[in-house]
């Protein structure tokens, strides 16, 4: 390698090297793996739902060994200051598309370690590990305290929470639920 291939080659590691610092890596953790990704970090991360108010009403999660900040997309900006920047961020959305957004943008605004939960809620109901449950026949609103400790049981094997955290028998009601709300909708619409 002659003298200007070295002089190429340093040049171009240089600028990667200062491209990458301005550039930080966002991390994508899939569901599935988000456990481990949290066991491997040196302190624990924030997840940040970046989810419009009502989309909370739909699923939420608290994983265990982080916390929870929800924030909608749009007020991150002139939020900011509710976050750490060396402290780790997982970002969270419906579909993983807002969230990769918010986590580039906290990267570049100099957050040392950010991942986007990849798929977001909608890959975690694939996954078993957020699940819309009897809705379809039953309404809105269909539960039963047999899903809810299924529900729970997945949790908490997929590291969102672990056992014991929750003592269901306090936190649950059937009182409110299965009341076919939306089914005339439904029916009206011809889904079926």
């Amino acid at each position: 390698m002659g003298h200007a291939d070295r002089a190429v080659v340093a040049f171009s590691t240089s600028f990667a090297l200062q491209f990458l610092d301005q550039h930080r890596m966002v991390v994508q953790v899939r569901p599935s793996d988000f456990a481990d990704w949290v066991a491997s970090l040196p302190s624990a991360p924030v997840v940040l739902d970046v989810r419009e108010p009502w989309e909370l009403q739909t699923a939420r999660i608290e994983p265990a060994g982080t916390r929870l900040v929800s924030i909608p997309m749009r007020e991150i900006p002139t939020r900011l200051s509710e976050l750490t920047m060396d402290q780790p961020v997982a970002c969270l959305c419906h579909h993983g598309v807002r969230s990769l957004q918010v986590a580039h943008f906290l990267a570049h605004n100099g957050f040392d370690l950010v991942a986007n939960i990849a798929g977001g809620i909608e890959l975690m109901k694939k996954l078993a590990i957020v699940d819309s449950g009897e809705a379809l026949t039953n309404g809105i609103g269909a539960m039963n305290t047999a899903r809810v400790k299924d529900f729970y049981d997945k949790m908490v094997k997929a590291g969102l929470y672990k056992p014991g955290d929750v003592d269901l028998s306090k936190v649950i009601t059937t009182q409110f639920v299965n009341k076919k709300v939306g089914m005339d909708i439904k029916t009206k619409a011809g889904v079926k």
